[in-house]
């Protein structure tokens, strides 16, 4: 007689713990885990694979990358220990998810409802990069992680790291671009929605915001709705705010000022992009700072129109893109000018953006007695998304 193995996520979590199949992963973790970082001298490190953790029936699926060399490497537990993971469980306690706001260390009673959080690869890499030879070593465990998670129907990938990875296994092709609030239906009907990483180097920038994460993790929630099933405190019938689920916060590569308002929204196929001033990173993290200081707000650089023109317009195409459409597919755009001289210049580089007269959207040209810090010019825009 035969003996079958039958797998189980407790043997998953044994079998990520001992892997030692990549060399350069195995010496990074465990010569971190010996030097240590000066705040946590006095604690033992796991320095070791670390397995996924949460509700062994979740519906939510959360992937990011890989463990924090200080963070998830020195407490064995996933997103537990670092920045990234306050901000990632802040977030799924307000949906509803974890039973608490913190995650600082395995022991911490942290528990999750509905929900499974784990990494693409299981080993903390040199510099957060592992190479692609680790992540295919890394891949057995991720396919038996979602065998064994039967139950999901919803996968938050933070990173365009963890979606690509995920859009691989599930098959998803072509491969819409990456974007914060981006969703992808894979072949297999599994939801994929995309965040940008809690990473400090998006935090600390204003790339991300609590909002913008809480929209990801309610329109999650939502989502496990659909079957007539729920998660978190859906199951409980308790509201989760306000927001409107048919509404879709969309983010790209566009400095913020910090203002009350969503640069980009999509709603059904409807795409809307709020004003849109010349302002590159460098100005929008000076905006920022002065706003949450209560300092008086810097002047806006002298800087020629053409750039202020294509500066605007390439954060245009950028968000209308990040929202699965794409500048033909505009019908309106106001443009606010300072100066009317400036229309000839600006109508040049502006009939660039588009593929030809016919695709051309209605537009508003208007003088603005005042523009945003006097820059040069703002733009809106509503557009659709092609079926």
């Amino acid at each position: 007689l035969s003996v079958q193995t039958v797998d189980s996520l407790p043997r998953l979590a044994l079998d990520v713990g001992s892997c030692r199949l990549c060399p350069r992963l195995v010496a990074w973790r465990e010569q971190v885990a010996v030097d240590k970082r000066a705040a946590f001298r006095d604690e033992e490190y796991w320095g070791r694979g670390v397995p996924g953790f949460g509700d062994p029936h979740a519906k939510v699926l959360v992937f990011g990358l890989a463990p924090a060399a200080h963070g998830a490497n020195r407490t064995g537990r996933v997103f537990t220990g670092d920045r990234s993971g306050d901000w990632l469980y802040r977030a799924m306690h307000r949906a509803g998810l974890a039973n608490k706001a913190q995650s600082v260390s395995i022991d911490d009673g942290l528990a999750l409802s509905g929900a499974w959080v784990t990494a693409v690869v299981k080993c903390a890499p040199p510099d957060n990069k592992p190479l692609p030879g680790e992540r295919a070593n890394c891949r057995p465990f991720l396919q038996r992680e979602l065998a064994l998670l039967s139950g999901v129907t919803v996968v938050v990938c933070l990173g365009a790291f963890a979606y690509e990875a995920v859009c691989a296994e599930f098959g998803v092709r072509p491969r819409p671009k990456f974007g914060h609030g981006i969703e992808v239906v894979a072949p297999n009907g599994m939801h994929l929605l995309c965040s940008f990483h809690p990473s400090q180097q998006n935090t600390f920038t204003g790339r991300l915001t609590e909002p913008m994460l809480d929209a990801v993790f309610t329109r999650a929630v939502e989502l496990t709705c659909l079957d007539g099933s729920a998660v978190g405190d859906a199951k409980l019938g308790r509201p989760r705010g306000g927001f409107c689920m048919d509404k879709q916060v969309i983010s790209a590569d566009v400095p913020t000022t910090g203002g009350p308002f969503n640069l980009c929204v999509r709603y059904g196929d409807m795409v809307y992009v709020s004003g849109l001033p010349p302002f590159d990173v460098e100005y929008s993290a000076r905006l920022r700072a002065a706003r949450a200081a209560g300092e008086p707000i810097p002047p806006f650089p002298p800087t020629p129109f053409d750039v202020q023109a294509r500066c605007v317009m390439d954060h245009l195409k950028l968000l209308v893109e990040a929202a699965g459409s794409n500048m033909d597919c505009l019908l309106k755009v106001v443009v606010w000018l300072k100066d009317q001289s400036d229309q000839e210049a600006f109508d040049r580089i502006y009939r660039s953006y588009f593929s030809s007269d016919e695709s051309l959207p209605t537009r508003t040209r208007m003088q603005a007695g005042r523009t945003p810090m006097d820059c040069g010019l703002e733009i809106d825009a509503i557009g659709f998304v092609r079926g």
